[in-house]
């Protein structure tokens, strides 16, 4: 299992991977669009896992993490987290923000278990079959060497 920069070869199995594990389906050219912020976790040849950020000055924000779900529950998610923070540490970013389906109970005991803690609620900011869903925005403050 190795951990990599995404390259222009993945997308479609970047968007394949995401809507199958109940992201909000992003298409292949959003995930061409963040390719250079998108670490890859993948077990011969096979995308096991991915995370896309953005970071700006010291903030940054998970826009995009996802497991398969016949390999969740094996530390593939903490495994990611570990690098994109590795990268923030680089970068010098202080808060990373993130907002998570309402509903996702499992997804916002992950990002409790790494540190983060709800900060607001976007009404209605997710469709889906079921209709609309909030977002639960999380913070989580790093720590710095200062």
């Amino acid at each position: 299992m190795s951990l990599r920069a995404a390259r222009a070869d993945d997308v479609a199995q970047l968007s394949a991977l995401d809507t199958a594990s109940g992201g909000g389906g992003w298409s292949a050219s959003q995930f061409a669009t963040w390719l250079s912020t998108t670490l890859v976790l993948e077990d011969q040849a096979a995308i096991l896992g991915f995370v896309t950020y953005s970071s700006v000055l010291d903030e940054a924000e998970i826009l995009n993490i996802a497991v398969t779900t016949a390999r969740r529950r094996e530390g593939l998610g903490q495994r990611l987290w570990s690098a994109a923070l590795a990268q923030f540490q680089r970068d010098g970013v202080q808060r990373c923000h993130l907002e998570v389906r309402a509903g996702n109970e499992a997804a916002i005991a992950f990002y409790h278990a790494l540190g983060f803690a709800p900060t607001g609620t976007r009404k209605n900011y997710y469709s889906g079959p079921a209709g609309r869903e909030d977002a639960l925005l999380m913070t989580l403050v790093l720590e710095t060497d200062a």
